[in-house]
């Protein structure tokens, strides 16, 4: 929403008066994101850092003097009902918010914040890009999955980072259950979308005895809906067809299902997801109190190469 807004002057509603004095309400463009913002509102935390776009918001809200707001106490109710601390009407105070925001993101400041956030989202890259290299270096072929892990809406309003982090460690150190005694290495990445809420990336390389990446992904997903999250989880099958479709449109290698060390399209392709997941830059930084991580690398096992060297190797 937040770089929608410095994109055009639009607002999100009109309270016009009919003839008879009866109080109508003319949604505009920025509407859609109300109920959005009510539900940021329910879940924003002072104990946490924000990115930038996301700060600008709660710090928008909380400069509008105007308005009589505390961030601690204040929700959003219906569009034409009356907020009892300022007398407004919550569609007018939506609207305020949306100009102290346009406001807010033309500051030095502001620009400032998002051009470092920039460049300490990027940093991570170079460690994923390392792992992927580790894994060939390790192992000449593996079968990649991805599997995108979150919860169902229900519980999205509950869910911490120190849970989403307790959920995927009970899930990677179950190595006693036979399907996950499979993984040979892992990264996943937290992130937190303005629609599915906090949620994890989780690519792995798993056992190439199994030859079907869409079963994998389909049995590791299921696994993290029932009994990692004990029920609370939901889950997106990345080996699926909708991704191989893409990424033919694309032009890229698949990036999932099995990849020899030679395949230096489906490398690519891979590199582009761990790019993508190293670059997910909606997370958040706990200001004091226990450290959570944004993202978990394995560590490839070391191992002696036997046989005759592989091609563009030194013998």
């Amino acid at each position: 929403m937040v770089e929608e807004l410095q994109l055009s002057s639009e607002l999100a509603f009109n309270i016009m008066r009919t003839a008879r004095g009866k109080l109508m309400l003319e949604k505009r463009a920025f509407s859609r994101y109300y109920d959005d913002a009510k539900t940021v509102l329910e879940v924003h935390d002072e104990g946490y850092f924000y990115s930038p776009r996301m700060q600008a918001f709660f710090d928008s809200l909380a400069s509008s003097s105007s308005l009589g707001i505390s961030l601690k106490t204040f929700e959003l109710g219906q569009p034409l009902q009356v907020c009892p601390s300022s007398g407004w009407y919550y569609a007018d105070i939506f609207n305020e918010l949306l100009e102290t925001i346009r406001a807010h993101c033309r500051t030095p400041k502001y620009r400032a914040s998002l051009r470092k956030h920039r460049n300490n989202c990027k940093r991570p890259v170079g460690r994923f890009l390392m792992w992927e290299a580790e894994l060939f270096r390790s192992r000449s072929r593996h079968l990649m999955v991805v599997v995108h892990l979150g919860y169902h809406p229900r519980h999205r309003m509950h869910v911490t980072p120190e849970l989403i982090q307790t959920h995927l460690d009970r899930m990677l150190d179950a190595s006693s259950h036979p399907l996950l005694k499979g993984i040979w290495d892992y990264a996943w990445r937290i992130e937190e979308g303005r629609r599915t809420g906090l949620h994890a990336h989780l690519l792995v390389s798993y056992d190439t005895w199994r030859n079907n990446g869409i079963a994998v992904a389909r049995e590791l997903g299921e696994y993290w809906a029932v009994h990692a999250t004990d029920g609370m989880g939901k889950y997106w099958n990345g080996n699926r067809d909708g991704w191989i479709q893409r990424s033919k449109k694309q032009g890229t290698g698949l990036g999932t299902g099995k990849i020899d060390h030679d395949d230096l399209a489906a490398r690519t392709g891979l590199r582009k997801i761990l790019r993508y997941m190293a670059k997910a830059n909606q997370y958040l930084t706990r200001k004091s109190g226990p450290k959570y991580r944004s993202f978990a690398l394995s560590q490839p096992e070391e191992k002696k190469v036997e046989g005759r060297p592989r091609r563009g190797q030194a013998s």
